[in-house]
């Protein structure tokens, strides 16, 4: 997996030197972006940092923070695995100090190791360090687990804060003191609620049971019960349908309306998974854009965001607008944010682009932001008129999120069983081996039939010639760098989240690089290509399927090659040592895969 890491951040880095342009068209540092935190959050921290590097000072910060990251994880492992479980959780709960951090499934994996190690211990026999350590940790647990309103757990670990913390702290006694109230309260609240609702209670009269959460002190804000208040609002108001909560900008009651609507309105699960990412973008911006060092992240969000909308056609059209009309104004308010930002900052030249972003004055809604919009930097750009008006949301072209350009890398393995002549005469061939690698650029289209691929690959392959019973005479070892055009054919409309089977056919020509022979009975070597055509061309074929998705792609196929005009250069060699005429062409299947990642 390293590997492909690592060949995937070459390509990044590559790429990464037209992401600086000011109209480059992508979502790509979004892909990016979301990639390298999974792998922070699995605590690949240096698959991650990988991934940061490749875009340079678009993620400086970040890369700072991970950097440090990895120097906190590692110091916790070693106190953890030195059996210093109180310094091992002090140590990891640092992560969460972090901006825009919050908390990390590796770390608090870690915690939960180490808690349960230390919870069973008598608190006679703790340090006083460490039960604040202990108490401290447990209080934060009772906390979040409250906010999911998770009464009996969040009970257990204000219990537990209280029995290591006991009476030495002020401060920590106070915290699971209050929790263990809050919690009390919460359970009486959610018994009154229970109770009204089992006696039909209107729909004014659960709302107010519902809002009645907020009289209870020091309660953390309940983010279901809120989304509940809400939803029952709009139904009192008459604005509980799909097309209100997408122009309200209402993500959590649009998801939920599909969910609750599945069945009856037969819409499918890729809807309700293209809608759940789109609330998970939507939460990670919200992290993101307080920080104007990553404006170029969220830009090529935005774009992710609007593209995946565009591209969803089980939604209603004034759906879809509503969405869209919300991506449009949240990005307005962010850039136009940035602007000031950069004004306050006295960089005039940020402070114009984030306008001319904010007001869709440079077509940003196609744009990766990178550095060139962080303040301090001079960016090189030809500004527009100050008078130039806005472009509205109808009058901006479509992206064409089921049409596009990528590049992908591939591999292959078969094998090859040659047909070969000696003076007209067919010889008996083994199945040699064949490897390929490389990659391809293709054009991708789901709405029409046909896709065009261009591959380049390095190809190797061995064989033998056998005699009648069954050994080797002579062996070919041949090597050479492919280059091919190819048709894909499949079916139309298809939807770029599911697996599409497809045809494929087309032309190769590869050019020789090695070649090797010799004959075992005389015996015989050849070490040149001088007998080789320049040009070695086959016609080549077969069924796949493949997942083509805007930030991933990958393809399975069993792919046929057949060679035309021979191998050797003018049909007559001396093989053997002796002048014979050769004939010989490649019949080579196998499997063959490509990924892409961006």
């Amino acid at each position: 997996m390293r590997v492909v890491i690592y060949i995937m951040a070459a390509w990044l880095g590559c790429c990464a030197a037209f992401a600086q342009t000011k109209n480059v068209r992508s979502g790509e540092l979004w892909a990016v972006w979301e990639e390298a935190e999974r792998k922070l959050e699995a605590g690949k921290f240096d698959d991650a940092i990988i991934l940061y590097r490749a875009y340079g000072n678009n993620f400086s910060s970040r890369l700072k923070q991970v950097q440090a990251l990895k120097t906190l994880y590692n110091q916790g492992q070693a106190l953890q695995k030195a059996g210093k479980y109180y310094e091992a959780v002090n140590t990891y709960k640092k992560h969460r100090t972090y901006e825009g951090i919050g908390s990390l499934a590796a770390f608090e994996n870690r915690i939960e190791e180490c808690l349960s190690r230390m919870e069973n211990t008598n608190p006679a026999r703790v340090k006083t360090p460490d039960r604040r350590i202990l108490a401290a940790e447990f209080s934060y647990k009772g906390l979040k687990k409250l906010r999911e309103l998770d009464t009996l757990g969040a009970s257990n670990d204000y219990n537990q804060a209280k029995k290591y913390g006991g009476d030495f702290s002020a401060t920590l006694k106070e915290q699971y003191e209050e929790g263990l109230q809050i919690t009390r309260a919460l359970g009486d609240w959610g018994w009154r609620y229970r109770k009204l609702k089992s006696a039909t209670a209107t729909a004014e009269a659960e709302k107010e049971a519902l809002e009645s959460y907020r009289n209870i002190k020091g309660v953390p804000v309940l983010t279901s019960v809120e989304t509940r208040v809400r939803e029952i609002t709009a139904q009192i108001e008459g604005k509980n349908s799909m097309l209100s909560y997408a122009r309200y900008c209402d993500t959590d009651l649009l998801l939920n309306y599909v969910n609750q609507n599945q069945a009856r309105l037969n819409y499918s699960e890729s809807l309700i998974s293209t809608l759940n990412q789109y609330k998970s973008i939507q939460n990670k911006v919200a992290t993101l854009r307080g920080n104007i060092d990553n404006s170029g992240t969220v830009g090529s969000a935005y774009f992710s965001l609007d593209s995946m909308v565009r591209s969803v056609r089980e939604l209603p059209v004034d759906v879809k607008a509503g969405l869209l009309n919300c991506i449009k104004a949240e990005k307005t308010q962010t850039f136009t944010d940035y602007a000031g930002q950069a004004r306050r900052a006295g960089n005039l030249t940020s402070a114009r682009k984030f306008e001319d972003i904010a007001n869709d004055r440079e077509n940003s809604r196609n744009a990766v932001y990178t550095r060139d919009t962080a303040p301090g930097t001079a960016a090189s750009q030809q500004k527009k008129p100050a008078s130039e008006a806005p472009r509205t949301a109808s009058a901006e072209p479509s992206p064409k999120p089921l049409r596009m350009f990528k590049a992908a890398l591939t591999a292959g393995i078969g094998s090859n069983r040659p047909i070969y002549r000696l003076n007209n005469q067919r010889q008996k061939m083994s199945y040699g081996l064949v490897a390929q690698a490389g990659g391809e650029f293709a054009f991708i289209d789901h709405k029409n039939p046909i896709d065009l691929i261009l591959s380049a690959e390095y190809l190797n392959t061995y064989y033998y010639t056998l005699n009648e019973s069954g050994r080797a005479t002579e062996s070919f070892k041949f090597g050479g760098a492919g280059i091919a055009l190819t048709i894909k054919i499949h079916p139309t409309n298809t939807n770029p989240n599911k697996l599409r089977p497809y045809f494929k056919v087309g032309r190769e020509a590869i050019i020789p690089l090695t070649y090797q022979y010799e004959n075992f009975s005389l015996p015989f070597q050849v070490n040149s290509r001088n007998q080789i055509r320049n040009v070695v061309s086959s016609i080549h074929g077969g069924p796949g399927v493949e997942i083509q998705k805007p930030h991933f792609g990958f393809f399975a196929e069993l792919i046929f090659n057949y060679g035309i005009g021979g191998m050797y250069d003018n049909g007559s060699t001396t093989l053997g040592g002796v002048n014979r005429k050769v004939d010989a062409n490649f019949m080579r299947g196998g499997l063959k895969v490509g990924v892409r990642f961006w």
